[in-house]
C-alpha cells in the first residue's frame, strides 16, 4: 500500500514539474519573440508609396541595415579614391591641338595649286603622319582606359543605389546616432560621386571624340 501511495505522489510531482517547465518554455519563447519584434520594429519605411504593400518579413533586420551601411560606405570611399586618380588632361589638351594644327596645315599645303612634291617632301610627310598616328593611338588608349574604369565605377555605384537598403531607415535616429550619421554621409557621398563620374566621363568622351576626328583625317 505504501509503495502504491509513493508512486501516486511521484506521478503528481512529475506532472507538476512538466507543467511548470512547459509554462517556463512558453514564457521564454514569448519573451524572445517580443524582444525580436521590438528590435525589428526599429526599421521603418522611408516614406509611403509602393512600399505600403510590403509584409513584415520583407523588412530587413537591423543588423542587415548596419552591415550594408558599413559595406557601402567603404565601397563609396574606394570609388572616391579611384576618381582622384584623374586622367592626364594637361597632356591631352596640349598634344591633341598640336596634331589637329599640323594636319590642317598639311591639308592646306596639299590643296595649294602648283605645290611641288619631291621624294624628300613625301618622305618627310609620311614620317610626320606616322608620328601623329602613333601619338593619336597612345592618347586614345589613355582616354579609352579612363572611360572603361569610369564605366566600371558607374556600374558599381548603380548597384549600390538600386539596393532596397535605401528604402528603409531606423525609426528613431537618436537610438543609433552614429549609424544615422553614417547613412547621411553615405547618401551625400553617393550624390557627389554621381556628379564626379558624369563630369569625368564627359571630359574623357570629348577628348576621345577629337582623337577619332584625327584618326579620320589621317
Amino acid at each position: 500500500m505504501s509503495i502504491f501511495l509513493t508512486r501516486i505522489a511521484f506521478f503528481f510531482c512529475l506532472c507538476f514539474s512538466l507543467q511548470a517547465f512547459s509554462q517556463d518554455s512558453i514564457s521564454k519563447t514569448s519573451t524572445d519573440s517580443l524582444f525580436a519584434s521590438a528590435k525589428d520594429s526599429l526599421v521603418v519605411k522611408e516614406g509611403n508609396g509602393f512600399l505600403s504593400d510590403l509584409k513584415n518579413n520583407d523588412f530587413p533586420r537591423l543588423e542587415e541595415l548596419i552591415r550594408k551601411g558599413k559595406t557601402y560606405s567603404l565601397l563609396a570611399n574606394q570609388i572616391r579614391m579611384e576618381l582622384e586618380d584623374t586622367m592626364d588632361t594637361i597632356r591631352l589638351s596640349e598634344e591633341i591641338p598640336e596634331m589637329e594644327t599640323t594636319l590642317e596645315a598639311l591639308d592646306e599645303r596639299i590643296k595649294t595649286p602648283n605645290t611641288q612634291f619631291n621624294f624628300r617632301y613625301i618622305f618627310a610627310l609620311d614620317k610626320i603622319l606616322v608620328s601623329i598616328q602613333e601619338k593619336n593611338e597612345e592618347l586614345d588608349k589613355i582616354a579609352q582606359g579612363k572611360l572603361d574604369r569610369l564605366q566600371r565605377l558607374d556600374s558599381l555605384l548603380k548597384t549600390i543605389k538600386s539596393d532596397k537598403f535605401f528604402l528603409f531607415k531606423i525609426r528613431d535616429s537618436t537610438l543609433l546616432p552614429s549609424y544615422a550619421e553614417e547613412i547621411q554621409n553615405l547618401k551625400f557621398n553617393i550624390h557627389a560621386l554621381d556628379s564626379a563620374l558624369y563630369r569625368q566621363e564627359l571630359i574623357a568622351a570629348r577628348f576621345q571624340a577629337r582623337l577619332s576626328k584625327v584618326t579620320i583625317t589621317l
